[in-house]
């Protein structure tokens, strides 16, 4: 028993992330958006607002998640990678937790996604790829090539309840990508 898939994907990109620590409180967010040329874009955001006690252990966390293609419209310089944006008012699911584990509950709600990248840096032209293989109680394998022009950024903006700033980014970036995926797996654990 097993699968393989191939899945292609030509279009443009951009994604970010910023995270923030302190003694009380961590955040962290993540944006990600894909377009497909002749199809849609597709807008995927998450982000987890931790609150400590003066003990350390966590007294209440709110987790908002979305998957979307639409309510928001995307940007991008693709001739000289300079910048992008996203912009829109989307549908999550948001998810509150007291200190103890146990969700006490979950809301649809719209959020704000407000985000401009910045070009910085040199623009990367080479090919990557990532050769993953797992052996546990099941064997899978991927293979994931990536070409096209990619470039670093500074993103900030608005994402849900966070503003998000350049000083909080650990990772941004976005341009144009042309990527192939294989994935191969063999037994049982291939629907997990």
């Amino acid at each position: 028993m097993g699968s393989i898939s191939h899945t292609f994907t030509v279009g443009s990109f951009a994604q970010a992330d910023w995270v923030t620590q302190t003694p009380l409180r961590a955040t962290e967010t993540a944006v990600t958006l894909t377009t497909q040329r002749g199809g849609s874009d597709e807008l995927v955001v998450g982000q987890d607002i931790i609150t400590y006690g003066a003990r350390g252990g966590i007294t209440h966390e709110v987790s908002t998640i979305a998957d979307v293609t639409s309510g928001f419209q995307f940007s991008i310089d693709t001739k000289h990678l300079t910048g992008a944006s996203v912009s829109g008012t989307i549908q999550a699911l948001t998810c509150v937790e007291a200190g103890g584990g146990s969700i006490n509950r979950c809301f649809p709600e719209l959020i704000n996604v407000n985000v401009t990248w910045t070009g910085r840096g040199p623009i990367q032209r080479r090919p990557t790829t990532e050769d993953d293989i797992e052996v546990t109680n099941f064997l899978y394998h991927l293979v994931m090539r990536t070409s096209g022009p990619t470039r670093g950024a500074v993103a900030s903006g608005v994402v849900s309840r966070l503003t998000a700033s350049p000083a909080q980014v650990s990772s941004a970036s976005f341009g144009e990508m042309n990527t192939g995926v294989m994935f191969l797996c063999l037994d049982d654990g291939c629907a997990n």
